[in-house]
């Protein structure tokens, strides 16, 4: 999964007075402390959507699962910088800011997996990024970044089917809908354990 599309998510303009304003799900904000804060009611709003809906009656997979979820560092060293002589203090906020929203979004489909039952059991680690190995009974569930260069995909390894990347369906128009594509590949993956 591409930074990009945090970009695109979270899209930044620069108005005379200086502050910054942030789009999220098509809402704009102004200032770090209103983006945030709306993006973290966008996440527990989408959290108590999910599990509404998507809770499962049992397991679907008998193992269990560890997720792994870059630290707010490891997602910051994700984004190309433009030239450093060039790179402005608010091109840091940004920076910082995308890199918090970003880890809460990840900390959220974590808890949202956890939360619907699709496996036995969830782990919710910190990670930098790199790979984590299946067991026989466990599968791993990890978002992986590579320094510099604004790639960011998920992966998800341990079932029949071994490594899958884990995609999110950007032709929805709003996070719910993105949201629900990415729940319901894990779904389908846990079907292979």
């Amino acid at each position: 999964m591409k930074m990009r599309r945090y970009l695109a998510l979270s899209a930044l303009l620069l108005c005379s007075c200086g502050t910054i304003n942030y789009t999220l799900d098509g809402q704009q904000y102004s200032g770090a402390e209103a983006f945030q804060s709306a993006s973290d009611a966008l996440q527990r709003s989408t959290h108590q959507e999910l599990v509404a809906t998507m809770r499962v009656p049992e397991p679907i997979s008998r193992k269990s699962l560890t997720i792994g979820i870059p630290t707010i560092e490891t997602i910051k060293g994700g984004f190309v910088m433009p030239n450093m002589l060039k790179v402005t203090p608010a091109d840091l906020i940004v920076r910082d800011e995308l890199s918090k929203q970003v880890r809460k979004e990840y900390q959220m489909f974590a808890s949202v997996i956890r939360d619907t039952g699709i496996y036995r059991e969830v782990k919710i680690i910190d990670s930098t990024g790199g790979h984590l190995q299946p067991t026989s009974g466990e599968s791993v569930l990890y978002m992986y970044v590579l320094p510099q260069s604004n790639a960011f995909q998920w992966y998800i390894n341990g079932g029949k089917t071994g490594q899958q990347t884990v995609n999110i369906d950007r032709g929805q128009p709003k996070f719910l809908g993105k949201a629900t594509s990415y729940i319901n590949s894990v779904k389908g993956y846990a079907l292979t354990d």
